[in-house]
């Protein structure tokens, strides 16, 4: 009887653990995701959550992540404060037991080190400033690319494309570079400033808050320095100031290159498409890339328009689908969502460039930064941004067109 009673509670045990089991797969696997859904940063910060859904969409559809379907809870947060609140409400809360973002580089370290108080992953896919990797914070991942990626490329194409273009050597070129003087536009002038004059090219630059109403004073010296090139590294509400301020001066440098926004509808409307007209774009590949380099990303941007009839804002949201992409590869590859786990398999990761569709690879460095996720440069042509740098990225037949300013 002893032996059969104990028969009895071993099987009960089984069933048991079987049921828990099932429940646990049952259970949706939540991923919280830090981005502004109102304020100044609404809509790109909308676009982000949208492509999110996007990646999650087609991977439950897929089967999901570890038996589990994955379900996205929004957090919004337009500045660190409410960043830190959101991760604490996410995770106490909701029960999210990873968080992605976000928008802004501000917003990115403050909601990292909540999410470690939290202890979980932090996985940033669009902030861009150097220092969220250089600190080492040990849950981080940055699976796009950081300022050092975005600063080289537009140094890149100043010297082995516009420096051409103007029919000067560098060493001839004069630079004029504005930027926000955050951690994020901070850090992207100064990398760039190193690489221009490291190849004797005349630089000077000057910051300003991304909060600045006046910037008739930076656009006034900016016009006494009388540069070849313009490079502005900035946010949403400074960038469209300080294009709105150079028209109404008439300050028109022969090349104006804007880093790490300026491709979306919302510059169009801010601006006016004729005043864009030859404006360069550093910026996140998406659309009107040659195929070859990026597989797929037209067909993607399809996808976004039949499901929220309207077109993507800019590019920043698309290397967001892919960063979150990236993130389930790793997850599926770690078999657990714990962040120590998940951190140790995107190490393994080793993709090369191109695999993903906006042309990403994939290869973290010992800080947890994705080396192969690179930006391109775009231009305004007519009503739309296409590719022109590097040539690799280029559809057939495009060309870079006259850069003169109206």
């Amino acid at each position: 009887m002893k032996w059969a009673f104990t028969q009895k509670a071993a099987a009960f045990a089984v069933t048991a653990l079987l049921a828990t089991t099932a429940l646990a797969q049952d259970k949706p696997l939540k991923i919280g995701a830090i981005i502004p859904n109102t304020g100044g940063m609404a809509v790109l910060g909308n676009d982000l959550g949208n492509w999110y859904e996007i990646a999650v969409q087609q991977r439950n559809a897929n089967g999901g992540l570890l038996g589990r379907k994955i379900e996205l809870v929004r957090g919004d947060a337009v500045n660190p404060q409410e960043a830190i609140a959101a991760v604490e409400r996410l995770v106490g809360r909701e029960g999210t037991e990873i968080v992605i973002g976000t928008i802004a580089s501000s917003l990115s370290q403050a909601a990292s080190e909540a999410a470690l108080s939290n202890n979980v992953l932090f996985w940033e896919t669009g902030s861009l400033a150097k220092d969220l990797t250089e600190r080492g914070l040990p849950n981080f991942v940055r699976s796009g690319p950081s300022t050092v990626n975005f600063a080289k490329t537009a140094a890149d194409a100043v010297l082995n494309m516009l420096a051409g273009e103007l029919g000067k050597a560098p060493k001839d070129l004069k630079v004029w570079m504005e930027h926000e003087s955050s951690n994020y536009g901070t850090s992207l002038a100064e990398e760039q400033q190193r690489v221009l004059k490291e190849a004797g090219v005349k630089v000077e630059r000057l910051g300003h808050a991304a909060s600045a109403v006046d910037l008739t004073d930076s656009i006034l010296r900016a016009k006494k320095f009388n540069p070849d090139i313009w490079l502005i590294s900035g946010y949403v509400g400074d960038t469209h100031l300080l294009l709105r301020t150079a028209r109404e001066q008439g300050f028109a440098p022969s090349a104006v290159i804007l880093v790490g926004l300026g491709d979306s509808r919302e510059t169009v409307e801010a601006i006016g498409q004729d005043y864009l007209q030859g404006i360069l774009v550093v910026t996140y590949p998406r659309h009107e890339v040659n195929s070859s380099y990026a597989r797929g990303a037209d067909e993607l941007s399809a996808l976004y328009v039949e499901k929220y009839r309207q077109q993507p804002v800019g590019n920043s949201g698309f290397g967001g689908y892919v960063g979150l992409n990236i993130l389930f590869n790793a997850i599926e590859a770690a078999k657990t969502t714990k962040w120590e786990a998940v951190v140790a398999a995107a190490k393994t990761l080793d993709a090369p460039v191109g695999t993903f569709a906006n042309g990403y690879g994939v290869h973290f460095d010992d800080k947890m930064q994705n080396t192969r996720a690179n930006p391109i440069v775009y231009q305004w042509q007519g009503d739309k941004t296409v590719a022109v740098f590097p040539d690799v990225a280029r559809k057939e037949g495009v060309k870079l067109k006259s850069l003169a300013r109206p």
